[in-house]
């Protein structure tokens, strides 16, 4: 969407997204990135999958003191 990257459908697309990356703010991409792949983020969609595997209602609660 030229926010965080270009999607593109063949070689000379992709060409002219690599000139234009550039341009493309740095920050808004790593904002994006934790937002999807961060600690945080990724544990809680394991505990979600652990929970769904095992059929619990609900993952347990992963804070320090918890158990």
């Amino acid at each position: 969407d030229g926010t965080t990257g270009f999607l593109v459908t063949d070689s000379a697309e992709a060409l002219a997204a690599v000139d234009r990356a550039s341009a493309l703010d740095r920050a808004a991409i790593r904002a994006q990135a934790v937002r999807r792949f961060g600690v945080a983020r990724m544990v809680d969609a394991y505990l979600d999958a652990y929970a769904t595997v095992t059929g619990s209602a609900t993952a347990p609660d992963p804070s320090p003191g918890s158990d």
